[in-house]
């Protein structure tokens, strides 16, 4: 008998989203949607009645698999900055807008790796949410 050898398999590189060259793409989406919500604010310095770019940012951090503590998080720190310079946002609220969003964001990608670790799209998780449990801890995160 003839031994078949086994062939390694090969070597599949990073998704694509996960690479450096999606960061702008990342981030002029953030800076588009956070100015689209910006078209919702009562008055120059109020928040924004809407506020689509949180969950556009938690998405980005997600599929990089980055934390607030990285070049990311500074990217996008720099696109919110830039958002509330360009709405004439009084520099105070505008620190106090761009760190709030920042606390979201980061509490929300934290909670999203804690809770649902293994939910496919999650920290690189394969599960499905097919019960109620897990359905709970994806809409409390």
């Amino acid at each position: 008998m003839v031994q078949s050898e086994q062939v390694a398999a090969p070597v599949v590189p990073a998704p694509p989203l996960l690479s450096w060259r999606w960061v702008p793409v990342w981030a002029l989406a953030v800076t588009g949607l956070a100015l689209l919500g910006r078209l919702t604010a009562t008055e120059p310095g109020a928040p924004s009645l809407v506020v689509p770019s949180t969950g556009i940012a938690v998405l980005w951090l997600l599929s990089r698999g980055v934390s607030l503590a990285s070049l990311d998080a500074l990217v996008l720190a720099a696109a919110l900055v830039a958002v509330t310079v360009v709405a004439d946002v009084p520099l105070a609220a505008g620190a106090v807008l761009v760190a709030g969003s920042l606390a979201q964001v980061g509490l929300t990608v934290a909670l999203l790796r804690r809770w649902c670790g293994d939910t496919w799209g999650v920290a690189r998780g394969t599960a499905a949410v097919l019960t109620t449990g897990s359905l709970a801890r994806l809409v409390g995160a």
